[in-house]
């Protein structure tokens, strides 16, 4: 189970749907868009547990290169 939540819920669903808070979807999906854009990032985003507590979740993204 990942924070709580069986691989049935889990597994095939957006991350932003299952972890993050509704108030942080805007920040979210933005950060999303420049890891996607190539842009490394990493710190520490709070994330929901499946009984809606947060944790902060220590993150790093860095983009593979095929060259």
């Amino acid at each position: 189970a990942l924070l709580g939540f069986p691989a049935d819920q889990a597994v095939g669903r957006f991350a932003a749907d299952v972890l993050v808070a509704p108030e942080r979807r805007t920040e979210v999906l933005g950060l999303f868009a420049r890891i996607l854009e190539g842009h490394p990032w990493s710190g520490v985003f709070p994330v929901r547990h499946r009984d809606r507590h947060l944790v902060g979740l220590d993150f790093r993204t860095y983009p593979v290169l095929d060259r």
